[in-house]
Order: C-alpha cells, then structure tokens, then sequence
C-alpha cells in the first residue's frame, strides 16, 4: 500500500529508478510567528518517511524539514530520494 504513495501520489519525487519504495509524505502548515495566525508568513513542517526495497530493506529513512515554505511532496520526499541514493543503495 505504501508503495502506492511512491508509484503514483504525493511521493513520487522520493522514487528511486530500479527500486521500490515504499513511504509516507506529512506536511503540517505552521503558525507565523508574527502575527500567532496561519497565513501567508506561516511555513510548514514537510517529512517523508520512506524504505527502500521493503521486503528486504533494514533501513528506513526519516526526513523532517521545520518551516519550510514547501510542501513534502516538493521537499522532504526529495532529500529522502538524494539521501537513499547516496546510501550504497545505487553505485
């Protein structure tokens, strides 16, 4: 089911060519700070929590990025996909 999320929804940036995976996306909208309102000064808190080959994978992967003005899809899905790529996962 997870895996889904990575194939065809909010996940895909997270995708890695010849693997699966498999993930979650959040993305929370903060209160500015300001004005203590959501608005349009307020970011979000964006995270994708992923693995790589679940079936045979021991490692998974959280990202959580704090008031970033993008949304997880955009954003922590990316450095999930750039992290796992770099972690012996392809040469």
């Amino acid at each position: 089911m997870m895996t889904t999320v990575v194939k065809e929804g909010t996940g895909v940036r997270a995708g890695i060519y010849g693997y699966t995976v498999a993930g979650k996306t959040g993305t929370g909208q903060q209160v500015a700070e300001d004005t203590g309102t959501y608005g349009e000064n307020s970011g979000f808190v964006a995270s994708f929590c992923g693995i790589v080959n679940p079936s045979e994978s021991d490692l998974m992967v959280y990202v959580g990025l704090n008031d970033t003005y993008q949304l997880a899809s955009q954003s922590a899905a990316v450095v999930f996909s750039q992290f796992a790529k770099r972690r012996s996962y392809t040469p």
